[in-house]
């Protein structure tokens, strides 16, 4: 008993310690606002009405710094049966300075006041592409489809009959009215066009076109090769490719990582692949271990889709690569929803001189859909979760059949915020890369098939996904970008429906807002419903500690990234991390991160207040589920705990990496644990 009361003094004196110095940090910075209505228990959302109003908005404590710093989260207020907590009478007057001038754009250098001007995409400042290319601006505007009818284009009675039965289409988008004479005269096209705007079918029906006038080619040899930057998108490609393809006698096959090799190459063989959808990882794969190769060696069409994303995910050196084991004479297809510099260097490498640029956006449309209502809420990354809550619960209220979206900015915090969620007894479905692909599309063909659902998910499936009537879309946390801002809203508000999308955002994350002055986007003013607030830190504390301890790690990973926009050095990062972990997350003490992990965040030289492990523990190693290392795919998704899940190593008595317990435990031994 006495070991074990020192042991427990000692937690409690580490933890008062840091939670000591927390609020010795916090109190020299600024507290994130909390505006709260006199009285109400319900869920609040009061829009202001005004611009000015709205730059009011960005106000916080009479100490503040205007840095938007994390702070040590009062406890007053709570228990008080859902009335809410009083507002701090200072709350609107020091920090406008700074905040001010940031929403006025003025922020530490002279900036105009008006917006910022878009570019021009249709000028050629990056030459390359551009100068080599015949440039087409169309105005395609918002309509849906055109009168522009598949039955006077020339298409064969296959595809007329899949068009028509099978998809139900009898006129064709913008989009694809713009593109499809430039592609069927077999040139290699740029085109930019929005996701939603029936761009697929816009370069598949082409290629299979084409495919169906020359005749098949020669056993085993692929003729249309798409490229994708996702395995949900690739799969999406397949599934329509398949479904214009039901009266042709062609086979499309699809291949990426996540599932068996070696079942995709049989697959590939026995079956044949006429067009073939691939992520560029698992295309490699193929390339480099089979006769996948020498079956491209002949190909006609490559198509990249979403070539934005490609690049923007790292993709350039495989997109590189893919091209170098490709021949020379083919069309390509480059669709991108914007074409930044890197698109018009990979458009230079892979299409030929004279190609046509087809800009189906144009410089004057609205950058994102006017029929999605934009929100923003500016809050402490603490209440981040409360607010979520209340904000799905309004719309559920509102709109019986709902379908709403909520994006994070890891993998982790998606996995905390679902099981958060679920703790408050709401069903969740829940995507991101840390679920297996096999979990991953049950999850999306069931949100699909929905009346009313509710999806938490990273940002696999903010693009080119069809998740038809999305009614709400809420981001939590900065995107990457303005693009990834626009293209996540872009799930909802599709085929001429309306929408509605929620920005929500800590203090220190306000920077982003400089590249979005020129939407449209209303800022709310949130009461916190302190029933609500109950609700969901009850959850948290009943959350996995392991759940939390990757979350932590993620969110010091991820805002790591984005300290130099948020002004924080590196011992504040820590300390909002530290913060997040201890308030937030309510863990009992740091969790533990590995040194190397330190090591890649470059924070070797800030570990006094890191909590440093030479091996992480509770959960166990790589095999886990159900013994061996395949339990439960692959460790059960790297699992709850250190990088695996729940039952043993190799074979399922323990030993080795597996199991569900630290080092040794039960009958184990070695690193797993029983």
């Amino acid at each position: 008993p006495l070991g074990r009361m020192r042991t427990t003094t000692s937690l409690f004196a580490q933890r008062l310690t840091l939670i000591s110095g927390l609020r010795a940090f916090t109190t020299t910075r600024s507290a994130p606002r909390r505006a709260l209505h006199a009285s109400s228990s319900s869920i609040v959302f009061a829009a202001r009405a005004t611009p000015d109003a709205n730059r009011d908005m960005f106000r916080d404590g009479p100490d503040a710094g205007g840095r938007g710093q994390p702070r040590k989260r009062p406890r007053g207020g709570r228990g008080n049966g859902g009335a809410p907590r009083p507002r701090s009478d200072g709350a609107r007057t020091h920090v406008n300075d700074r905040l001010e001038k940031l929403w006025e754009g003025q922020d530490d250098a002279p900036r105009s006041s008006a917006p910022p001007p878009r570019p021009n995409l249709m000028k050629n400042t990056h030459g390359g592409a551009l100068a080599q290319a015949q440039i087409v601006e169309v105005a395609t505007g918002n309509a849906p489809s055109t009168t522009a009818a598949f039955a006077n284009m020339g298409l064969t009675e296959a595809s007329m009959r899949a068009i028509h039965e099978v998809m139900g289409f009898t006129h064709a988008t913008a989009v694809q009215d713009s593109t499809l004479p430039h592609i069927m005269r077999g040139l290699d096209v740029l085109a930019r066009a929005k996701t939603g705007s029936g761009k697929t079918v816009g370069f598949l029906l082409p290629a299979i076109e084409r495919l169906a006038k020359q005749g098949a080619p020669r056993k085993g040899d692929v003729s249309c090769l798409v490229i994708s930057p996702t395995r949900e998108l690739a799969s999406q490609i397949g599934e329509e490719a398949k479904s214009l393809l039901t009266y042709h006698p062609f086979n499309c096959q699809v291949v990426f990582g996540g599932t068996n090799i070696n079942s995709e190459r049989k697959r590939l063989t026995s079956q044949g692949v006429e067009f073939l959808v691939a992520t560029p990882g698992r295309l490699i794969d193929h390339f480099e271990s089979s006769n996948l190769a020498r079956a491209c060696q002949n190909l006609d069409v490559l198509v990249l889709d979403e070539a934005d994303q490609l690049l923007d995910m790292g993709f350039r050196p495989s997109l590189e690569k893919i091209l170098s084991y490709l021949p020379t004479q083919r069309q390509t297809l480059l669709f991108s929803a914007t074409v930044p510099k890197t698109v018009h260097q990979i458009a230079a490498n892979a299409l030929r001189p004279g190609h046509q640029y087809i800009d189906c956006v144009g410089d004057d449309a609205p950058a994102t859909n006017l029929q999605v209502k934009q929100s923003l809420i500016v809050a402490s990354f603490h209440d981040h979760l409360t607010l979520m809550t209340q904000a799905i619960e309004e719309h559920q209220a509102e709109e019986p059949n709902h379908k709403i979206m909520v994006f994070f900015p890891t993998a982790r915090s998606t996995q905390l915020a679902s099981e958060m969620f679920e703790a408050c007894g709401k069903p969740v479905f829940e995507i991101h890369s840390r679920k297996s692909q096999a979990v991953r599309t049950k999850a999306a063909d069931k949100f699909r098939e929905a009346r009313a659902a509710v999806m938490m998910s990273s940002d696999v499936t903010a693009r080119g996904m069809d998740f038809p009537d999305v009614t709400m879309v809420i981001q939590i946390g900065v995107p990457s970008a303005r693009e990834q801002y626009i293209h996540r809203l872009g799930r909802t508000g599709r085929a001429g429906k309306t929408g509605k999308g929620l920005l929500m955002l800590d203090p220190a994350e306000k920077f982003f807002l400089n590249g979005v002055r020129d939407l449209p986007i209303e800022v709310l003013d949130p009461a916190i419903d302190s029933q609500v607030d109950q609700r969901v830190r009850k959850a948290i504390s009943r959350i996995n500690p392991d759940t939390k301890a990757q979350a932590y790690s993620a969110w010091l990973g991820f805002y790591n990234g984005s300290s130099g926009k948020m002004k924080w050095s590196k011992d504040d990062l820590i300390f909002a991390a530290n913060n997040y972990a201890l308030e937030t997350l309510q863990c009992e003490s740091l969790p533990g991160l590995l040194k190397k992990t330190v090591g890649k965040m470059g924070l070797k030289g800030f570990t006094a207040n890191l909590n440093i492990v030479s091996e992480l523990g509770g959960g166990g190693g790589r095999g886990g589920g159900g013994g061996g290392r395949g339990g439960g795919g692959f460790g059960g998704d790297r699992g709850n705990g250190g990088f695996g899940g729940g039952g043993g190593g190799r074979g399922g008595r323990g030993g080795g990496r597996g199991g569900g317990g630290g080092r040794g435990g039960g009958r184990g031994g070695g690193r797993g644990g029983g």
